[in-house]
């Protein structure tokens, strides 16, 4: 054999081996260029929210004291009476006395308490007067005083009600229903003597019923005088308040009237209001509406909705701002783990080296580009991996619900080091793809109420909040952008005061 033969093999066999290892290296390193999980497509979905219309409450006010005015003027203070009631029968008189026919007497004393107001229903409002008697009751006559018969103590109470609800027609007249009626507590009677009654009901009835259908005419003429009509007119107009918000920067509240429905009868300790609700869409824009008084439309019937503005403020969390936490948190950031190599162990060695976050439909997805370092490849592995999840709100905060990884393409890395990924890597991406939007809420509720606080909405009149409160609603994942729904809401009213309130 020629002394080169071999020379030639071993060159040979060398020359394969290099090809081999250099294609095994270089299919390893050109999949690995690509992606290692399967990507998502990249769709976003829409960002608008529906408008929620707002209702603000415009009120004819009858103060508390106008009323209980009337039932002063009419129901004094205190009043009393008395006289000779009906033969009571006949009675024997003790002890082996003759059996005579005897008659009755009273007297009496009324007193009027302080009225209260009280609701029965949305729509009925109840007025009540306390009314407290005492007297006497016996029987005429010498005999009747020697036997103690003449003087029995009686005393007891009841409340008269006013009860009142004011029903505002379609053309915008006022058309209420008073009734009065009388709750005794305590029943305006005593026994004589055995078998003998007297019973001052009627004599206590008869003049408090007169005093009180006087103030029910009173109390209904005062209601039904109130031009509703004209109040809400007034209220009835296109507004915009100048805001800036932090999200948003300089921008308007545009208000613009869309209906009205008749919500009954509301009181506080100090008023009776027959109210209206204006039907209202309430937006934030960057642009104000004209401010003009609109047409007003019919009256549409009662509505138990509560009065309440509902503003929408749309918060922009940047698919760049998540992406620069991530990065500033975990690029360059290695994690490793013992694997089983032959019959040994031998430590792989995962390395995130940048990060990209886009949205898929109604998810989120988590691009990681990696360098792995396995102890059963010669070169690194380098290529992307991707996570997807919902985005949800809990307790103000953004974060990425049921994160998990698509599909594996590299099984080979897959099985070395899965448990690597699964665990430690998806705990480290949680952490730190969360947004805080707390202090930016807090901010944009501040700015809206101060925006909104008492001012002017015509001549005369102001829209008053209250009771301002804000929170995250819905959500979308926008092509740039998550866009949160921020919904502000607050009770909202514009008091039309009677004519003689302060």
């Amino acid at each position: 054999m020629s002394p080169l033969k071999p020379l030639v093999l071993l060159t040979t066999l060398l020359v394969l081996a290099s090809l081999t290892v250099g294609t095994y290296a270089f299919s390893h390193y050109r999949h690995a260029k690509g992606a290692l999980t399967q990507k998502p497509p990249h769709e976003s979905s829409p960002s608008a929210f529906p408008t929620t219309p707002s209702r603000v409450a415009v009120s004819a006010r009858i103060p508390f004291s106008e009323i209980t005015q009337m039932i002063h003027e009419k129901v004094p203070a205190q009043f009393s009476g008395g006289g000779h009631g009906p033969d009571a029968g006949r009675v024997r008189i003790p002890p082996f006395g003759p059996t005579i026919t005897v008659g009755t007497k009273y007297d009496y004393q009324v007193r009027r308490g302080v009225p209260t107001l009280t609701r029965l229903n949305d729509h009925t409002a109840r007025f009540s007067v306390p009314i407290s008697f005492s007297g006497h009751g016996g029987l005429r006559g010498d005999g009747a005083r020697l036997l103690s018969l003449d003087r029995k103590s009686f005393r007891g109470e009841l409340l008269a009600h006013l009860d009142v609800e004011p029903q505002l027609q379609p053309d915008w007249k006022l058309n209420s229903r008073v009734s009065v009626s009388y709750q005794w507590i305590h029943d305006p009677k005593v026994e004589i003597v055995g078998g003998i009654w007297i019973n001052i009901k009627k004599h206590i009835e008869d003049p408090l019923d007169k005093a009180m259908q006087d103030v029910s005419a009173k109390v209904t003429a005062l209601i039904n005088q109130q031009d509703v009509r004209s109040k809400v007119a007034e209220a009835y107009v296109q507004k915009s308040y100048p805001v800036d918000l932090p999200t948003v920067g300089s921008a308007f509240v545009n208000v613009l009237p869309q209906g009205v429905e008749f919500s009954g009868v509301t009181f506080t300790s100090d008023a009776l209001s027959v109210s209206v609700a204006v039907i209202a869409q309430v937006e934030v824009g960057t642009q104000p509406l004209p401010e003009q008084a609109l047409p007003l439309p019919n009256l549409s019937p009662i509505s138990a909705a509560p009065n309440q503005l509902d503003i929408k403020i749309p918060i922009h969390v940047p698919y760049a701002t998540l992406q620069q936490a991530l990065n500033a948190q975990l690029t360059n950031h290695s994690f490793h783990q013992s694997v089983k190599v032959g019959q040994g162990q031998q430590e792989a060695q995962i390395t995130l080296k940048g990060f990209e976050v886009y949205p898929s439909g109604q998810h989120l997805v988590l691009g990681i580009e990696i360098e792995a370092d396995l102890p059963s490849r010669w070169f690194d592995t380098r290529g992307f991996v991707y996570l997807t999840g919902t985005p949800v709100i809990q307790d103000g905060v953004l974060h990425i619900q049921d994160l998990h990884y698509t599909q594996a393409l590299d099984h080979e890395l897959w099985t070395a080091a899965g448990i690597l990924f699964q665990e430690s890597i998806a705990q480290a991406l949680r952490d730190n793809s969360t947004y805080d939007t707390r202090q930016e809420l807090a901010r944009v509720k501040e700015q809206i109420a101060e925006a909104l606080k008492e001012k002017p909405l015509t001549q005369g009149l102001s829209l008053i909040i209250e009771n301002p409160d804000i929170q995250i609603g819905r959500l979308a994942t926008g092509e740039k952008e998550i866009t949160l729904e921020a919904l502000f809401q607050a009770t909202a009213h514009i008091r039309a005061r009677s004519s003689g309130s302060p």
